[in-house]
């Protein structure tokens, strides 16, 4: 059946009448039409011509348009044409207008209809069509057009393999295979050929050279047959490809793939590692057998499982696993069983295992292997040191005596025992016989050799000793024994103290680390060395861990202990620490390591608000001051100091906005100074945890700088203390977890946490201590002026006086108002303190407080410190240099 897709040219006039029959032939109806040969034309007829003359066929899916041309029958004029019936209701599929007219109707193709037809169902039936108009003599007439539709499937030619699946021939077989193809839907499909595939055929296929069917529906009436016979192995698809026409005329292709492979009929072969018989000598170890299961064409069988009876009841002295699988086998050694053999008495046979696998044939297929076996009894001649392990020797303390003992290890006779080698010549500080030999060992001690050992110089070493004999099956054998030896000394452990000499350090002014070292007075290790006393009653000042010992020391600073001397009050003596060691040969001695130690009174420096840095020496006997000089000059009227190590860090410096650093000399004077980092208005100094605090006269910021190696400062971090007006830092102490800054103009003291990392400042609190006088007579602007931290106090020099605090374990201090003249309380103002006021710095040093300030004649007040803080008994140094009024102190 067609498809008539595309639309027709137009009839012409003269070929209306010709054609009136026909059109009634398909369906088309005309009422009171005038043909042509009627003369005269008095009253004309409309004819409706349609786009195909044949019933209109199209595939599901597609689309076509369908198109009525409306003429008269005579060429007159006719008017008005009007579709009355049809366009309002048109069958499922179709489309158009839902109405038309045409006001006049001649000839040609000016009065055209055109619907669409877009079936989306099979379907069939008819598209009418009336209508009416007026002739050219102005009779009102109707006509009707009719038209024939279907709608067709369009569907496909389905390849069927009969068997399905791959084709698995064993070569020397043959396979037929049939192809059936049929259409999806029952309905007939044209000309279908296969168009690629059957030229050329894979090897072992046959069929004919060409294959072709008129019509294909249902059931088997379009079969194609091919032949499979192979002579090889061998393996792939087969496509075969096809042409046809749908039911619907639509040209389509089509193809299918047969999958095929040639097998043989392999067989497993099971291949015993060694080959032969095994044979194994009881107490002589194990035997291992390995059955490799491979195939004899290296194509791959699978499934291959040894019978689980076999493996499960193995004779004595055998052992393997309780089953055993391949899934595949074929070459290589990817299926192999291991098993072992290891007699524990004499005896023969053979193990039978037997197997069944797949072939590549899918045959399932038995095979099995016999592995012959024998243990026989060949005995070995072992020899025994005693003592056992190392032997140790003490040098110059006598000989130690070696016994080796030879006997067999099943207890039965071995014979011609010698040693062949060791015996001369013997390593030095050994003695022994040149020759040795037995004619029999068995059991006992029948077979003895005696060597001495006594060294005269410490080694180590091994002995070994080579022995030849013949086993009790007459075979000859080889062994041989090992003897570690070691001479060691009586030594005695070393201890080195650095640095040497009488320990010296300033009081108050850092550490001095302190180390000793064990070694041993030859090189050869002591062992357990252990401090035994002194550790736990360090002198005032020392400090150290609670304990120490070292497992071993003999040279070098594997074995160190650290001790620490900080000494807050002078003094010396003897720090004794006992220990005990065992030497290289084991014997337990003890010794004392003594360390001398002194403190030094150290140096008090002061910076003059003038120009210059004053340095004094303090007594030891009762603080007094003496011997004050200029220590270096040249600073822009210093206020603050501070000493890390041997370097001095002053402020303001060389230069109004500078903290210089300053080497200290061995004199104590201060060394060529240079700027160390540049801020606003420094004004104050404290050193603490590696880091030097500045405190700024410009604004509410604390610096902290990290203190290098060689005086420098790096990383330096800006403090903000916080919203409050402490814009006047004049006095700034910091601890290890906690610092302290006052104000002079605010008035305020600022509360800070120090970091233990980066030793920044953070959670900053301030308190007013406007209010805190307990003196009427004195006004109640505290003016702060500087900060220190002592004996769990903190003071802070105020215009009163002294003002003491008591720190709390969390770094904290509770402010009163007023303050109390009480000693111990919890914010005491000191009355009977220095006369140095207002009080710009604090120093402490040996049990003694150090002041300076203004007022009072100038000069520094000394004081000794009472158990609650409090300053007492001061006086005030009178030294001809210090005439000045001081800032920032010091001591180093």
């Amino acid at each position: 059946m067609r498809r008539m897709l595309n639309t027709p040219k137009l009839p012409t006039i003269s070929a209306v009448i010709a054609s009136l029959a026909l059109l009634a032939a398909c369906g088309q109806q005309v009422t009171n039409t005038r043909f042509a040969n009627d003369s005269p034309f008095i009253d004309d007829s409309i004819v409706a011509m349609p786009s195909t003359t044949d019933a209109l066929s199209v595939a599901v899916g597609f689309s076509t348009t369908y198109t009525v041309t409306f003429i008269t029958d005579d060429g007159g004029l006719a008017r008005d044409l009007s579709i009355t019936a049809g366009l309002s209701a048109l069958p499922a599929g179709w489309s158009g207008p839902t109405s038309f007219t045409c006001s006049s109707i001649s000839t040609g193709g000016g009065c055209r209809l055109n619907l669409t037809y877009h079936p989306m169902t099979v379907d069939s039936g008819s598209v009418v069509l009336n209508y009416s108009y007026k002739s050219d003599g102005g009779t009102s007439k109707t006509g009707k057009s009719v038209m024939s539709y279907a709608a067709t499937s369009n569907n496909n030619v389905v390849a069927t393999p009969s068997p399905s699946g791959q084709i698995a021939v064993v070569t020397g077989g043959t396979s037929t295979v049939g192809i059936t193809f049929t259409t999806d839907d029952g309905s007939p499909a044209t000309d279908l050929s296969i168009t690629a595939g059957l030229s050329s055929l894979p090897t072992g296929w046959s069929g004919p050279a060409g294959f072709a069917c008129a019509s294909v529906s249902a059931g088997s009436g379009c079969l194609l047959s091919l032949t499979y016979a192979p002579a090889a192995i061998a393996g792939g698809t087969l496509t075969v490809s096809y042409a046809y026409q749908s039911n619907s005329g639509t040209a389509k292709t089509g193809s299918i793939n047969i999958s095929y492979l040639a097998t043989s009929q392999n067989h497993v072969i099971a291949t015993t590692t060694p080959a032969g018989q095994i044979v194994a000598v009881i107490g002589g170890g194990s035997q291992t057998v390995k059955v490799d299961f491979t195939t004899d064409d290296s194509n791959p069988a699978s499934n291959l499982s040894v019978t689980p009876a076999n493996l499960t009841s193995l004779p004595a002295g055998w052992t393997g696993p309780g089953t055993f699988t391949c899934a595949s086998v074929r070459t290589g050694n990817g299926c192999e069983l291991s098993l072992t053999y290891m007699p524990t008495q004499t005896g023969s046979g053979t193990v039978a295992l037997n197997f069944g696998y797949t072939n590549n044939s899918g045959v399932a297929l038995t095979g099995s292997v016999n592995i012959a076996y024998a243990a026989t009894a060949d005995d070995t001649v072992i020899g025994t040191a005693s003592p056992s392990g190392t032997v140790n020797a003490v040098v110059g303390q006598g000989s130690q005596s070696v016994t080796v003992t030879f006997n067999t290890n099943d207890g039965k006779p071995a014979s011609n025992v010698a040693i062949t080698g060791g015996l001369s010549p013997l390593p030095s500080g050994w003695s022994g016989p040149a020759t040795f030999t037995c004619a029999s060992v068995n059991t006992g001690n029948g077979c003895q050799l005696t060597l001495m050992y006594n060294p005269l110089a410490v080694a180590s070493g091994t002995l070994q000793l080579n022995y030849g004999y013949n086993a009790d099956s007459g075979s000859a054998k080889t062994g041989s024994v090992s003897i570690p030896y070691t001479a060691t000394t009586n030594n005695n452990l070393v201890v080195t103290q650095a640095p040497s000499g009488s320990i010296s350090a300033v009081v108050n002014s850092g550490s001095v680390p302190v180390t000793l070292t064990f070694t041993t007075d030859d090189g050869n290790p002591a062992t357990a060395i252990t401090i035994t006393s002194g550790l736990g009653t360090l002198p005032s000042g020392w400090s150290g861990p609670a304990t120490f010992s070292c497992a071993s020391a003999d040279t070098g600073s594997g074995c160190r202990l650290t001790l620490t001397y900080e000494p807050t009050v002078n003094g010396g003596g003897t720090v004794a620490l006992g220990y005990s060691y065992n030497d290289d040969a084991g014997t337990a001695k003890s010794g004392t390591a003594n360390i001398a130690y002194a403190s030094i009174s150290g140096m008090l420096y002061l910076t003059d608000t003038v120009s210059n840095v004053v340095r004094c020496a303090m007594s030891g006997v009762d603080g007094s001051l003496s011997s004050c000089a200029n220590a270096a000059r040249g600073f822009s009227a210093p206020t603050g100091i501070a000493f890390s190590g041997n370097w001095a860090y002053v402020t303001p410096g060389t230069a109004a906005t500078d903290v210089d650093v300053c080497p200290v000399n061995s004199d104590g004077t201060l060394g060529p100074c240079i700027s160390a980092q540049t801020f606003s208005l420094p004004n104050a100094l404290a050193v603490s945890g590696g880091h030097l605090y500045i405190a700024d006269a410009s604004g509410p910021n604390v610096y902290s700088c990290t203190i290098n190696a060689d005086g420098s400062l790096s990383a330096c971090i800006t403090n903000y203390l916080g919203t409050i007006n402490v814009s006047t830092l004049d006095g700034i102490a910091v601890t290890a977890t906690t610092a302290y800054i006052v104000d002079i103009n605010g008035g305020y003291l600022t509360t800070c946490s120090v970091s233990s990392i980066d030793g920044s400042l953070s959670g900053c609190v301030q308190t007013t201590l406007i209010g805190t006088n307990p003196d009427a007579g004195k006004t109640a602007n505290a003016a702060p002026r500087s900060a220190a931290v002592y004996g769990g106090y903190l003071y802070i020099g105020a215009i009163a006086g002294p003002m003491i605090l008591p720190i709390a374990g969390d770094g904290t201090v509770s402010v009163t108002y007023p303050c109390s003249f009480t000693p111990a309380t919890s914010c005491t103002i000191d009355p009977a303190g220095p006369v140095q006021s207002t009080v710009n710095s604090f120093s402490f040093n040996n049990g003694y407080a150090y002041v300076s300030g203004y007022g009072g004649g100038g000069g520094v007040g000394i004081c000794t410190i009472e158990a609650s803080g409090i300053l007492g008994s001061c006086v005030t140094s009178r030294d001809p240099l210090l005439t000045g009024s001081y800032g920032g102190m010091a001591i180093h």
